[in-house]
């Protein structure tokens, strides 16, 4: 059974490292920026594309955090999850997806903000210290506001050093009340309320 992708994933816009950073209007969120491939994959099927929208070629490394995935899928009724992949760019936690959110296609006005919110009440979540073995899932509800935002940033590439790897990139800046982007137009469209930055 061939599954459509709805959506690509949601892009950020680059704005170079946290400590230059303009003032933004309204509440944000900063969230790690992990250092590998994102996926938008179909939890009932195990489906994964790129951000390009193609079938992503390394998705055999993954099958056991797919299992996971399909469990979640039937336990929660969402079919589709905005993750990071980690695979061969560094060691850590090869073969795990992290979720960093979902696509809200029966609820297009849920806020960043309440996703976020009912993945905390709903998962098992951990903290930005994603110091683990073994392969499977992980739900992240790591993040930080405003007033924490460089704060997190000093304490994540902290954390590089410790691993002695750079699992961590920098952070993503996400505003609260933004929704999600539903959009099939251009996979390399940005989207103005999320915004990357990387560390040098």
């Amino acid at each position: 059974m061939k599954i459509d992708l709805p959506t690509y994933p949601a892009r950020p816009v680059s704005g170079g490292p946290l400590e230059k950073e303009q003032k933004s209007y309204g509440d944000w969120a900063y969230e790690p920026k992990y250092n590998g491939w994102r996926t938008v994959v179909h939890g009932p099927s195990g489906t994964m594309w790129n951000r390009h929208g193609k079938a992503l070629s390394i998705q055999s490394d993954f099958q056991d955090a797919l299992k996971r995935l399909k469990e979640l899928s039937a336990k929660t009724g969402i079919d589709f999850w905005d993750c990071e992949g980690l695979e061969r760019r560094h060691n850590m936690m090869r073969g795990t997806l992290i979720v960093l959110d979902y696509l809200p296609l029966h609820e297009v006005g849920a806020t960043y903000l309440e996703r976020k919110e009912w993945l905390i009440h709903e998962l098992d979540c951990v903290s930005a210290k994603l110091v683990v073995s073994g392969k499977g899932i992980v739900i992240t509800c790591a993040f930080a506001d405003q007033k924490n935002s460089l704060s997190f940033w000093d304490e994540l590439k902290e954390q590089n050093k410790k691993l002695g790897t750079d699992f961590y990139e920098g952070v993503v800046k996400k505003r609260m009340d933004s929704v999600y982007p539903l959009q099939l137009l251009n996979p390399s469209q940005e989207f103005p309320f999320w915004i990357k930055h990387r560390f040098l």
